[in-house]
């Protein structure tokens, strides 16, 4: 008896591993497929299959998201959130969704935060809260703002690579760069030298 119920738990434990493995294995074909500019309906097909046999997994949420309407968007976000609450990118984009939304709200500014808190020279989180917080500006209020001049400023102090140079651009586009420029912080730094000579 003994045996067999433990011979339950070890087919049980392998169906649970094989339907993670399966889960994870679609969301690379997904990946893949959207990644390599194919069809992004056999895209999406293959990320809804993903989440039903895996309705936590993070990864197929969040690339799902990608697809979705706002709506669902700031659901898939909140639900990457409650999976794991110390993902700063799940915070950036719940944030930059909000913003989509026309919803710069309590909410936002806590997804704001703790975006900053957890990533703060996280490049991929900088980038969408420097991307969101430029496009709405005019809607932000002044909490809001200087949530996303430090970001901006953490992107100049920030020892990263990747993209760092697109995000300064963007940055000087947008007039970012300039009230980053600003902090004392920033006295003397390369990047800010045409700023602070004028």
């Amino acid at each position: 008896m003994i045996k067999f119920l433990v011979t339950l738990l070890l087919l049980a434990g392998f169906g649970l591993a094989g339907s993670l493995l399966f889960s994870s294995s679609l969301y690379r074909m997904a990946e893949q497929e959207f990644l390599g500019l194919g069809d992004p309906d056999e895209a999406i097909a293959r990320l809804e299959v993903a989440r039903r046999v895996d309705p936590s997994h993070p990864r197929v949420l969040a690339m799902l998201a990608r697809f979705q309407t706002i709506d669902q968007a700031v659901e898939s976000y909140r639900t990457l959130i409650a999976l794991n609450p110390n993902d700063p990118l799940a915070w950036a984009h719940l944030f930059e969704t909000k913003l989509a939304l026309q919803q710069p709200d309590e909410e936002a500014l806590l997804a704001l935060k703790r975006a900053g808190e957890l990533g703060p020279f996280e490049p991929r989180v900088l980038e969408v809260v420097i991307s969101a917080g430029s496009l709405h500006w005019l809607k932000l209020d002044a909490q809001f703002r200087r949530s996303v001049v430090a970001a901006s400023v953490r992107v100049v102090q920030g020892g990263f690579y990747y993209r760092k140079g697109e995000m300064i651009a963007q940055m000087r586009q947008t007039g970012l760069l300039r009230l980053a420029c600003g902090s004392p912080s920033l006295d003397g730094h390369a990047s800010c030298l045409s700023f602070q000579q004028s």
